[in-house]
């Protein structure tokens, strides 16, 4: 919703919410917080970017989320 109304700063907060809401499914935490980084560099908030690039790297490291999360700040192709 808000992405689609251009509020990308509180679309990338409820993405990161929705990585909360049930931790035992490891995709939906991993794709809220790709979408959540996506959104905060969409915003041009890059520090917080890195912030869940890292978490998804450090907490998901062999999943396809690490490596399109590279690919959203440029350090793959």
């Amino acid at each position: 919703y808000y992405y689609r109304n251009g509020d990308l700063s509180k679309a990338a907060n409820d993405f990161l919410s929705a990585a909360t809401i049930d931790p035992q499914n490891r995709d939906l935490t991993a794709s809220s917080l790709y979408r959540a980084a996506e959104m905060a560099k969409l915003a041009g908030n890059m520090a917080d970017a890195q912030t869940m690039v890292s978490r998804i790297e450090k907490n998901f490291p062999n999943s396809e989320w690490a490596i399109e999360a590279k690919k959203l700040l440029g350090g793959a192709k």
